[in-house]
């Protein structure tokens, strides 16, 4: 039976001492107790996280807002409220939160982690549009996703895509490049940008792009040799060795050093 009148800083403490042990429920009914008498907002902003982890978003939202009337300052408690949204499925509301939160102090970690995970909501809910082939509301999510997170790879490589397969063919080659040039080691991005070069009648640029993929995946080979017989300004190596050669070089010049062993598609 836990007592019921206890100084709230006594209870803020003991759900402190029982969350660290693991104890979410104790942890709730004393953070509860201390946020019900407290005029400070710790206990209402930890309330409100531990509601959030619990599942009880709608009360959790309650108490985080609690906490923010009571010190509208507090780059914590924003940074709490934005938490509380991320857990609700709410990313734009939770964008604003960790953003108020910084602009009180912009050293923040929470709040800059914060925003690192709306901007992965953004890129989960870009890859489920992308799987249900609605490219270009997939691209929308991704540039957000990117926006938040302009450093991430992937998330540039699934933005390129999703617009490559929309048709906005600028846009998906500006995606494949910034992915490269913040991971030049992603053959699969080197293998779409060459794709994406040939779609574009850049068959020396695409030669360049395939040339970079096939030196990180040589099982690539048989993937690059198809498109390039089959896609747009492609060309027909009649003998192996002679395209892997090709791949081999590094550059334009790739494109443009035809031998007899080479034909022009439609040429």
């Amino acid at each position: 039976m836990m007592p019921t009148q206890i100084p709230w800083p006594s209870a803020f403490k003991s759900g402190i001492a029982a969350y660290s042990a693991g104890d979410l429920p104790a942890a709730l009914k004393l953070c509860r107790l201390a946020a019900e008498g407290a005029d400070d907002p710790g206990p209402a902003r930890l309330l409100a996280v531990l509601l959030a982890e619990a599942g009880q978003t709608k009360d959790a939202l309650t108490w985080a807002r609690r906490a923010i009337t009571l010190a509208p300052a507090s780059a914590q408690s924003h940074a709490a409220l934005g938490r509380v949204l991320v857990q609700d499925g709410q990313p734009v509301q939770a964008e604003c939160a960790f953003r108020a939160a910084l602009a009180i102090d912009p050293s923040l970690s929470v709040a800059c982690q914060g925003l690192a995970a709306v901007g992965d909501m953004r890129h989960r809910a870009g890859l489920a549009l992308f799987q249900a082939r609605q490219w270009a509301q997939a691209a929308q999510a991704l540039t957000e996703a990117a926006r938040l997170l302009p450093r991430r790879a992937d998330i540039l490589h699934d933005l390129g895509t999703a617009h490559h397969e929309a048709g906005q063919l600028a846009a998906a080659q500006a995606s494949y490049e910034a992915a490269l040039q913040h991971e030049p080691g992603r053959a699969e991005t080197w293998h779409n940008l060459g794709s994406l070069r040939q779609v574009l009648h850049d068959l020396g640029g695409a030669l360049s792009a395939y040339g970079n993929a096939f030196r990180l995946r040589p099982d690539f080979f048989p993937r690059i040799a198809q498109e390039l017989a089959a896609g747009p300004a492609g060309r027909v190596w009649l003998r192996a060795a002679d395209l892997r050669a090709a791949l081999a070089r590094t550059g334009d010049e790739a494109g443009h050093d035809e031998t007899d062993h080479e034909r022009d598609k439609g040429g």
